[in-house]
């Protein structure tokens, strides 16, 4: 308990305080609601097609996204570490 208090006490929420990911410097951090929310829809991944982090909420799609659009430009391997 004592970790989860310390991550999410210096998580800056501001405006994202209602979502359920926010990002703490390069990371994402996204919190399991444990049941289904329209936030994985094909809408919501055409959302993030082609757009920078700072221009769309926090989400896993924009990791992916920016990863596999630097791959692509840059020519370079890219991971994304999920724990």
């Amino acid at each position: 308990m004592g970790n989860t208090f310390c991550v999410w006490s210096c998580v800056p929420l501001g405006d994202t305080a209602s979502l359920l990911q926010t990002y703490s410097g390069l990371f994402c951090v996204a919190v399991n609601p444990y049941r289904r929310l329209p936030i994985y829809t094909q809408d919501v991944i055409d959302s993030y097609k082609g757009r920078r982090r700072p221009e769309v909420p926090p989400h896993i799609f924009a990791v992916a996204d920016n990863a596999y659009s630097d791959m692509l430009q840059d020519r370079e391997n890219q991971s994304i570490l999920i724990t």
